[in-house]
């Protein structure tokens, strides 16, 4: 029998972390370069995943939060219901992975629910300021699911929501069970 599920998706996380970037890479199936977001967008994309033998049809709602200070009042609303959130920051930039623990705090105060939250290191050149260890570390701290991307390996963020997507499920099931 195949379950279904919808289950909402933010993408939150400093101006210039990619935000836009994965959502766009993601719907198109194509790297896409740098796209700044004025508010809220949005896409919806169908998984199939095997959960513990049982199929399950999975429509992530995913929501591209804009990341720049005027737009918090708009974005904030959007966190009620979330059933996951990808936590996007920039590996270039130090100031975007420090900003990482404000979000927290408000997905802790805006989610009405515990989302399963995924950091990611984004990587946009050669000059890194956040290294792997010290990411890792935060989110171990903070029970996170982690991964990096770069414009390298972004054929690789199908794998990213299909995690994600998986550990909001099992999550669900522990709730159910």
């Amino acid at each position: 029998m195949n379950q279904q599920s919808v289950q909402k998706i933010l993408l939150i996380g400093s101006k210039k972390s990619g935000k836009t970037q994965l959502l766009s890479t993601y719907q198109n199936e194509q790297y896409t370069g740098y796209i700044q977001t004025i508010g809220v967008d949005f896409c919806v994309k169908t998984l199939q995943l095997n959960i513990n033998g049982k199929q399950h049809t999975t429509k992530l709602q995913i929501w591209d939060t804009a990341g720049e200070e005027r737009f918090q009042t708009i974005t904030t609303s959007y966190f009620r219901g979330a059933s996951g959130v990808v936590l996007l920051f920039n590996v270039n930039d130090a100031d975007s992975f420090k900003s990482c623990q404000k979000y927290l705090t408000q997905i802790e105060i805006q989610c009405s629910n515990e989302p399963k939250i995924l950091l990611l290191g984004n990587s946009f050149s050669k000059e890194r300021q956040v290294c792997t260890d010290e990411a890792v570390y935060f989110a171990e701290q903070h029970n996170l699911m982690y991964a990096e991307l770069t414009e390298h390996n972004y054929r690789n963020i199908e794998n990213i929501f299909v995690r994600l997507a998986s550990g909001i499920l099992y999550m669900q099931q522990d709730i159910v069970q």
